[in-house]
């Protein structure tokens, strides 16, 4: 593995966790995509709800940046599914704040 893709890998996983960081603790909902605040009746649950998926995804590349420098190329593969997974549960997720 080049050390430019496992900064990229590292520097993908900071940027995740400074989002998460972001709308989890300091309430910044203008940073989630298509956010309405009138069609949500728990702004802070909502917010807690997305920025611990978003220290998730974070913590997650940064263990999948740590297995790609070691060589194990087919880790992209659970790595992929993993996301997924929390992406449709993030989406699912969200509807229980409506």
């Amino acid at each position: 593995m080049s050390v430019e893709r496992l900064a990229t890998l590292v520097g993908s996983a900071l940027l995740a966790g400074l989002l998460g960081y972001l709308i989890k603790e300091r309430q910044m909902m203008d940073l989630v995509a298509g956010y309405d605040a009138e069609q949500f009746r728990d702004e802070e649950g909502l917010a807690a709800f997305v920025g611990t998926h978003l220290y998730y995804v974070a913590a997650l590349t940064l263990v999948m940046s740590a297995v790609d420098y070691l060589g194990f190329r087919l880790a992209w593969i659970p790595y992929a599914v993993v996301l997924l997974a929390l992406v449709v549960r993030l989406l699912r997720g969200s509807r229980q704040f409506r």
